[in-house]
């Protein structure tokens, strides 16, 4: 039987003194992944949910929505899902939960724990509303970083 080892890095907001709605258009309010895999190092994944609040009368294109990986990890993807989409437009807010796997050839747990502190596995997010605009969410609280993508 394969046991899962699970190495998580969380980062979670302690505290805002910040009100949900003062922010431009987007904010990432809650940000955790965790890599985790088999004993052999076979099967090697990245697991993140990400929480992003915007504001009023946006609507996400859902199956536009994509995670924004680290050079390092997007070199090694083999696959990648999305596990879960939970939007509260009354909130307004969206939560994304999914899964990465990644080639691990010549990778140990502390080759990827040093790589992961160069350069996080997970950066943010990105998608398209349904007015067509596209954007690329990064980053944490006030650090977030938003750009508009265009074609």
């Amino acid at each position: 039987m394969k046991r899962i080892i699970i190495v998580l890095q969380i980062i979670t907001l302690v505290a805002c003194t910040n009100s949900y709605n003062d922010f431009e258009d987007f904010r990432i309010f809650e940000f955790y992944y965790g890599h985790g895999g088999n004993e052999d190092f076979s099967e090697q994944f990245v697991t993140y949910s990400i929480t992003l609040y915007y504001k009023d009368e946006m609507v996400f294109d859902i199956n536009s929505i994509e995670p924004v990986l680290g050079a390092w990890i997007q070199d090694r993807m083999i696959n990648h899902e999305i596990s879960n989409i939970n939007e509260n437009q009354d909130e307004n807010f969206i939560n994304i939960e999914g899964k990465v796997y990644y080639e691990s050839d010549g990778l140990t747990k502390e080759s990827i724990d040093r790589k992961d502190r160069y350069e996080k596995s997970i950066l943010g997010i990105v998608f398209q509303l349904d007015d067509g605009h596209k954007y690329k969410v990064t980053g944490f609280g006030e650090s977030t970083i938003v750009e508009e993508l265009t074609e």
